[in-house]
């Protein structure tokens, strides 16, 4: 099941056929690449061409002692002289069995056929284990970084903002016909004097149409789906507005609708968390992000336990023009492990201005949150006030939300030319340099970030160390302020290029999205880059 990112009243949820499917999936002209219910089938050898990558770490970890198996006869006596070892079981709990009819087996190989899995028995009896503790962590990556399964035993996705996998595009050279779609359905197929309507109906083209809801008449600028244990929960980032709450007949600022999309076909409303008031442009909760407690990293074990299957959510909270002062915005997070009763669990940084979107990596914590400080907002670590834009009054503030419950604040970023204290330079197309709209981070593995500044206009789009950015403040010459109030050479230090858009005021960086590929054998990436007008 695919879920389109629509920017309106409602949701689609859309499984996608023909010929939109298998490219999804790679190469249109390779054919179904999934099994028949939609699940993606391995990629690794010798189904696919991906070889996992193993990640060593540094730690030594203490030798793993197996206790000792149960024995027939624990005590033996002359009523009990059996010596044989018993049934025993470590780190994994027998879950099913069958005698093969007593025949040996040498080598068992489970397949994924449609909808079944299927047991091909190379040699006497079958043991089906279900992996537990210690060596169910050890075969999702690194042991210490707890469990990085759903509750249910399937994988969570492991590439950014989840994980530090990127996926690999690969170019072979083929030009594809442009796809031309049909017209689509009418109201009115026939104009006549009985039918009027001129409007478009209910169209599809190489998509089907399988589950709809009106989230109460909510428009909706990001839907993120998150798969939280054995279910999908979709959180509907909302722009502003009013309507009522179907739940609690109570009339609710639009903020975060939360949905039960299991079943596609009939998706079940939540909740809903009002959001701030205000113009379109103004008020909403726009943004959201979803991180599993499993795999944020943690400091303790304590930690660790606390957040241990817990989800929480990260959105942004308001989003005006930057005239208030102090400003009534903020990032909140949410514990949604009950998806049904949100609970706020801290704001990140309160009274900011112009709170957009926001970027959050799952597996390291690093959360990079688009805002401004306003220069009357009450003293709290990490307030910035004083940075320079034109257009959009947003800069980048970056925390580590390893813990939720705890933000700890890195440093504040943006265009050479937007820092406090501006120095002989001033990069881009106008001084000061547009705001920024979102950020993306390639993660550890890429070790990039990828700001667009302009959202409409006067675009620039500038690439970054990550690693440099995150640690340039806690270097030994990093100047005393640079967190809040960076120098000009601590701007330019972690930057690794920047480019503008044609068009000048036609174009504005509103997203760029990296796509990291190759093609016979070379690397070849691509960063899409897209305007708001």
């Amino acid at each position: 099941i695919y879920i389109a990112d629509r920017a309106g009243t409602g949701m689609h949820i859309l499984r996608l056929t023909g010929e939109a499917r298998r490219a999804v999936s790679g190469d249109a002209g390779r054919g179904e690449q999934e099994a028949s219910d939609g699940h993606p089938l391995p990629d690794y050898p010798p189904y696919g061409s991906h070889v996992p990558t193993a990640h060593f770490d540094h730690t030594v970890r203490p030798q793993l002692i197996p206790p000792p198996p149960k024995m027939m006869c624990p005590v033996l006596s002359a009523s009990c002289t059996d010596v044989r070892p018993a049934q025993s079981a470590w780190n994994m709990e027998l879950v099913g069995y069958d005698t093969l009819d007593g025949r040996s087996t040498y080598q068992p190989l489970v397949v994924r056929q449609g909808n079944r899995y299927i047991a091909y028995m190379a040699g006497t009896g079958m043991h089906i284990l279900r992996l537990t503790g210690e060596a169910r962590r050890a075969v999702s990556g690194d042991a210490g970084r707890g469990e990085q399964e759903a509750s249910d035993g399937h994988p969570l996705p492991d590439y950014p903002p989840y994980g530090s996998h990127v996926p690999t595009a690969h170019f072979d050279h083929t030009v594809r016909p442009q796809l031309i779609p049909p017209p689509p359905k009418m109201m009115c197929p026939v104009l006549s004097a009985s039918c009027t309507d001129v409007r478009p109906a209910q169209s599809a083209w190489n998509m089907e149409l399988v589950g709809y809801d009106t989230l109460d008449g909510r428009s909706t600028y990001q839907p993120l789906v998150v798969r939280q244990g054995n279910r999908y929960i979709a959180y509907m980032a909302h722009h502003a507005g009013t309507a009522i709450n179907r739940l609690t007949l109570a009339s609710e600022t639009n903020g975060t609708s939360i949905l039960d999309v299991t079943h596609p076909a009939h998706p079940v409303y939540l909740a809903h968390i009002p959001g701030p008031g205000g113009s379109l442009d103004a008020a909403g909760n726009q943004m959201a992000h979803v991180c599993s407690g499993d795999i944020l990293p943690s400091n303790s074990p304590a930690e660790a336990a606390r957040k241990h299957g817990h989800y929480y959510l990260l959105r942004s909270n308001g989003n005006s023009s930057g005239s208030a002062n102090p400003g009534a915005e903020s990032h909140q997070i949410f514990d949604v492990t009950d998806p049904a009763h949100p609970v706020l669990l801290t704001t990140v940084a309160p009274q900011l201005t112009n709170t957009h979107k926001n970027w959050w990596e799952c597996d390291t914590g690093i959360a990079f949150l688009v805002a401004n400080d306003s220069s009357l907002a009450s003293p709290r670590p990490g307030l910035a006030p004083g940075w320079h834009q034109s257009g959009s009054n947003q800069h980048v503030k970056i925390y580590n939300l390893h813990d939720p419950a705890n933000p700890e604040y890195i440093r504040d970023f943006g265009f050479v030319g937007q820092q406090p204290n501006v120095g002989d330079a001033v990069e881009g197309l106008v001084s000061p340099p547009t705001g920024i709209h979102g950020p993306i981070s390639a993660g550890q593995e890429k070790n990039r970030v990828y700001l667009p500044y302009g959202v409409g206009s006067n675009a620039v789009v500038e690439i970054v160390d990550r690693e440099e950015l995150l640690t340039g403040c806690t270097a030994a010459d990093a100047s005393a302020h640079c967190a809040t109030s960076p120098t000009q050479q601590e701007m330019l230090a972690p930057q690794r290029g920047w480019f503008t858009l044609p068009g000048l005021t036609l174009q504005g960086g509103h997203t760029s999205f990296p796509i990291f590929g190759e093609e016979d054998g070379k690397p070849r990436n691509l960063l899409l880059v897209v305007s708001e007008d």
